[in-house]
């Protein structure tokens, strides 16, 4: 983990809470942030579910959850009790299989839908009907490469929200110009 490195080495203040650490150290972590002694902790799913910290203003999820109800778990840690907050995801292409799953929750919760997650769901609809027009029987051919894009999508526990775009550099699969290609 070198983000949290950077922090400490520029005077942040960062714990870390995860399952290869001891259990009381787990606990320390999770103290130190309810006091306020830290401002930013880095967590696994293990924070997912079951912690209860007020006033967190901010998640970012590095990764897309494995389903839509732990993304629900993760963003909810924050805007809690009437309070507002904001989640940030990071999404590859390997993730658009859930936005229109995610365009659902988001509209449920009253959040902005992003319209390029809009577009998202669009092109994986589009993609996975031409996939099964061209194989009617159900099978699965083989594979093909791709690298992952970027950006960010997410809706606020109780409020806010965020959507970001890649920037810079970054690999691009070698299907650039195709119906994914943003």
């Amino acid at each position: 983990m070198t983000w949290p490195v950077t922090c400490v080495c520029k005077g942040m203040a960062v714990q870390s809470l995860h399952g290869d650490r001891e259990q009381c150290d787990r606990e320390e972590a999770l103290r130190d942030f309810k006091n306020s002694r830290v401002h930013i902790l880095v967590a696994t799913d293990l924070a997912s579910r079951g912690l209860d910290v007020h006033d967190i203003t901010h998640v970012y999820n590095y990764d897309f959850p494995r389903n839509i109800e732990e993304y629900v778990h993760r963003v909810g840690r924050t805007g809690r009790a009437g309070r507002s907050g904001a989640s940030i995801t990071l999404v590859t292409r390997e993730n658009w299989r859930m936005a229109a799953e995610l365009i659902l929750i988001l509209e449920r919760a009253g959040q902005e839908v992003p319209e390029e997650l809009v577009i998202m769901a669009e092109r994986f609809a589009k993609n996975k009907r031409d996939k099964e027009m061209d194989n009617p029987r159900g099978g699965r051919g083989g594979g093909g490469g791709g690298g992952g894009g970027g950006g960010g999508w997410g809706g606020g526990g109780g409020g806010g929200g965020g959507w970001g775009r890649r920037e810079g550099g970054g690999r691009r699969g070698r299907d650039e110009d195709s119906e994914w290609a943003f």
